[in-house]
């Protein structure tokens, strides 16, 4: 049923209820009467409640009537994020990128924050692998050790907002798993914390492939303001 139809029958179901409340507050339950209605005159004969009940007939009716939008099919939602997963996901190991193969891009520090000439041993990539889960997904694993070079004990504000994989297209990976979180521990003088995340991305391996990097990013892990690593994408030959 169009939704005009449906539209008109409560209107008019409207306009009958008003004009028998109308009449019988004018003439009582019966007789002849003219009620003006938008600009028009109207001769209703008989019971103004018959009147009144048709109105509410016809409202009772336009409620039942399928709801039809004239707009269209609504758009899907898109769907959210896999949010990160208290357990690593299946991973195949298919290829590890070697030591020389992981180049630092950007390192931007605090000053004056850690002795300078320890500050680069701060924060450092250890591995980055490839590999696939169960289902074929590309999987991007990355391990990073956090090192106190300090002499004093330093607080730990670890969770996965500092992390991003992204390619030099703009295109970036969804961050699966994260470990380990730490709100408030002490890391000793010369002591390390490993870091391990799960990255699952497409487009970056196999034929066809046009992103020639992949950026290992950290932002914000004070007093490493900015930190980048880079690593070639997996292209293979046609």
């Amino acid at each position: 049923m169009d939704a005009t139809i449906q539209i008109t029958v409560l209107v008019l179901g409207a306009i009958f209820a008003g004009a028998g409340i109308a009449l019988f507050a004018k003439r009582g339950i019966s007789g002849q009467n003219t009620i003006k209605i938008a600009g028009m005159e109207f001769q209703l004969a008989g019971s103004s409640l018959v009147v009144f009940v048709v109105g509410c007939g016809l409202i009772a009716l336009a409620t039942r009537l399928p709801n039809v939008s004239t707009k269209g099919p609504k758009e899907p939602t898109p769907s959210a994020p896999p949010a990160v997963q208290a357990t690593p996901p299946e991973f195949n190991v298919q290829f590890v990128y070697q030591p020389q193969m992981i180049e630092r891009t950007e390192y931007v520090t605090e000053p004056d924050q850690f002795p300078r000439e320890t500050i680069n041993d701060f924060l450092r990539v250890t591995r980055v692998a490839f590999g696939r889960d169960g289902q074929g997904h590309q999987i991007f694993q990355v391990g990073l050790a956090l090192k106190n070079t300090t002499e004093k004990p330093i607080q730990l504000d670890l969770t996965e907002r500092f992390f991003g994989l992204a390619d030099d297209t703009g295109r970036t990976a969804t961050l699966l798993y994260f470990c380990c979180a730490s709100a408030g521990d002490l890391l000793s003088p010369g002591e390390e914390r490993e870091i391990n995340l799960f990255f699952q991305s497409s487009g970056w391996v196999g034929k066809g492939v046009t992103a020639q990097h992949i950026f290992v990013r950290v932002q914000g892990l004070l007093p490493v303001v900015r930190g980048a690593w880079k690593i070639p994408t997996l292209a293979t030959a046609d």
